[in-house]
């Protein structure tokens, strides 16, 4: 398994092993519930991995799902950077490196799920053991 079907299930982007068992159970809280309402299907989770993250309407009504449960995004689209961070910080080399990675990522798109979507593959590429969770 991979950290793309844990975050897809919870929600995000590495592998299982990166993941505690309480960062797990947070994103798997999010996750039931998303799964629904996005309409994504267990088969299609499991065949996402960070080299084959769809980019199709139902993978990002998902992300965008759990990121909104995670406060990482609004309604809006507009990404809470507070709330981002921490989690940017506990998965890079320290304070520098996490700057700049949050003001490459954290760019607001056209549309909602795009801005979540697009967050979640770049923290992915820049951080491969990133969790949205801490």
């Amino acid at each position: 398994m991979t950290f793309y079907y844990y975050f897809l299930i919870a929600i995000l982007l590495s592998s299982v092993a990166a993941l505690t068992d309480q960062q797990k159970e947070k994103l798997e809280k999010y996750s039931a519930p998303c799964r629904q309402e996005s309409g994504i299907t267990q088969e299609e989770v499991n065949k996402v991995d960070v080299a084959n993250f769809p980019d199709d309407a139902k993978t990002k009504k998902h992300v965008l799902c759990v990121l909104k449960k995670l406060e990482f995004i609004d309604d809006n689209g507009d990404l809470k950077i507070e709330k981002i961070k921490p989690t940017v910080v506990a998965a890079s080399e320290g304070e520098e490196q996490s700057e700049k990675i949050v003001a490459k990522c954290a760019v607001k798109k056209d549309t909602a799920e795009d801005t979540a979507f697009q967050l979640v593959d770049c923290l992915h590429k820049q951080l491969p053991n990133y969790a949205p969770v801490v």
